[in-house]
């Protein structure tokens, strides 16, 4: 594993930002998501080395991160807020990065940077003229100078437009062939379309662990029953029937939330539709839904 973190715990005089905060990812793409304030920024500015923690280890490629300096040439690591000296021209911004950090790189490396992540159009142009996708690329090019193994990212497509969000995920999957990237974001369908592994946080504790496919079967294990009858019935009537936990009406149509241990082994709708004809109800529709993964983020976060 590239990344393993155990216990971590980290407290701002007496708010607990995170609580034994545990996972290991490797090589890929992890989306880290939880909502404002749920400890992501703290617990990858401690994986960073920006930021010690209270309790818990981190190791990164095998070394424990506590006291190593050296570690962090393994690791390259865009802030949120993208710290960036907005009055340099872009190419000398590198170039100043490259040996701030120690780095004798040659112009043909520097070069090559601004190739992968495609900012040769705005190489001599300053900074602060920059658009905000182009200030992100610039951030990114600027901790992917020493070629780490790990990149940490949080919320590197925050304020992008559709066009450069998708120019993003294209240079992130390409990196992914090569490194591990931990990777911050609020938007749902980012981590689905990008991401093979999810982590997501909430009150500083994690509630969720586990693959991409993992999460879209817990969105298709949470359905929903619309059903609409003719006659009028109520929720004590719907609730004779088995293996349904809850019954709503909204606008003439009942909403039936199935019990979780039934969900994957049956098919409700043959127990309700049995039922119906059964007890003479006229059926004028009945379908399955399946909850969306914002709904699936909001019972996860709350």
């Amino acid at each position: 594993m590239s990344i393993i973190v155990k216990e971590l715990c980290k407290k701002f005089n007496h708010q607990v930002a995170i609580s034994n905060v545990s996972f290991s990812i490797s090589k890929g793409i992890t989306g880290f998501l939880g909502p404002n304030g749920a400890g992501k920024s703290t617990t990858m500015n401690i994986i960073s080395g920006c930021l010690e923690a209270d309790n818990g280890s981190v190791s990164v490629c095998g070394e424990n991160i506590r006291n190593n300096v050296n570690i962090k040439r393994k690791i390259g690591y865009l802030s949120e807020q993208n710290p960036l000296y907005y009055d340099m021209y872009v190419k000398e911004f590198l170039i100043f990065s490259a040996k701030s950090y120690g780095l004798t790189l040659t112009k043909n490396a520097i070069n090559q940077i601004i190739e992968i992540t495609n900012l040769q159009p705005q190489a001599y142009n300053i900074i602060n003229s920059l658009s905000k996708g182009y200030k992100q690329r610039v951030g990114l090019a600027q901790a992917l100078l020493h070629n780490p193994e790990v990149l940490i990212l949080d919320e590197a497509t925050n304020g992008l437009d559709p066009n450069q969000i998708e120019e993003m995920r294209t240079l992130l999957r390409t990196l992914s062939e090569t490194k591990t990237i931990l990777f911050s974001t609020h938007i749902l369908s980012e981590v689905v379309n990008l991401c093979s592994h999810v982590l997501i946080i909430n009150k500083g504790r994690m509630v969720f662990d586990s693959t991409v496919d993992e999460l879209i079967n817990h969105k298709k294990n949470n359905v929903k029953i619309l059903l609409e009858i003719l006659e009028p019935i109520t929720k004590e009537d719907l609730l004779l029937l088995p293996s349904i936990q809850k019954v709503e009406h909204i606008n003439n149509i009942w909403h039936i939330q199935p019990m979780d241990n039934h969900i994957i082994y049956e098919d409700i709708r043959i127990n309700i539709s049995q039922y119906a004809q059964q007890t003479n109800w006229t059926l004028l529709s009945l379908s399955q839904q399946e909850s969306s993964l914002a709904n699936i983020f909001k019972s996860l976060t709350q």
